[in-house]
């Protein structure tokens, strides 16, 4: 399984999951469009639209994970259903703003991108949650013992 963490100045800001290395393609909780950062939600992401593909010259860091089928499975199953549900799950614009501080905040069936990003990971067997920050941040994936960085540099230099 794949993890991307987009880089921002010298700062990790986002995080996905993709089931292929083609990362296409990946899930996430992020805004709707680019343009409005208060409309967001469970999202299905690529790296050639939305604000990938309009800054295309951004960092990004892909880790690979190791994981067993059953893992596999339960993840795709885990994935499906925030899908299915989609309409009642949404972005944690609170959240996200109290995580640059260190302070945890979650509302229920909400989440910002790292936070979905260990939940899933936490739900489907692949890591154990309680070794993470409560406060979950990017950068916090990189250390993970079952996994190695197969990409870094630009977006715009990714070939699958």
């Amino acid at each position: 399984q794949l993890i991307k963490l987009s880089k921002d100045v010298n700062e990790y800001s986002h995080t996905s999951i993709g089931l292929s290395k083609d990362l296409k393609p990946m899930y996430s909780f992020a805004r709707y469009k680019w343009f409005n950062p208060f409309y967001g939600g469970f999202k299905i992401e690529r790296l050639d639209t939305d604000v990938f593909g309009r800054n295309n010259n951004a960092k990004l860091k892909i880790l690979e994970i190791t994981v067993t089928k059953n893992q596999k499975e339960k993840l795709i199953a885990e994935l499906k259903n925030m899908y299915t549900n989609r309409a009642n799950l949404h972005y944690e614009y609170i959240g996200v703003l109290c995580a640059n501080f260190d302070i945890y905040y979650r509302s229920k069936n909400n989440y910002y991108c790292s936070d979905f990003v260990k939940t899933v990971l936490s739900n489907s067997g692949i890591i154990n949650k309680n070794d993470f920050p409560k406060v979950t941040k990017p950068e916090d994936f990189i250390n993970l013992d079952n996994s190695k960085i197969i990409y870094e540099g630009y977006v715009k230099d990714y070939h699958q």
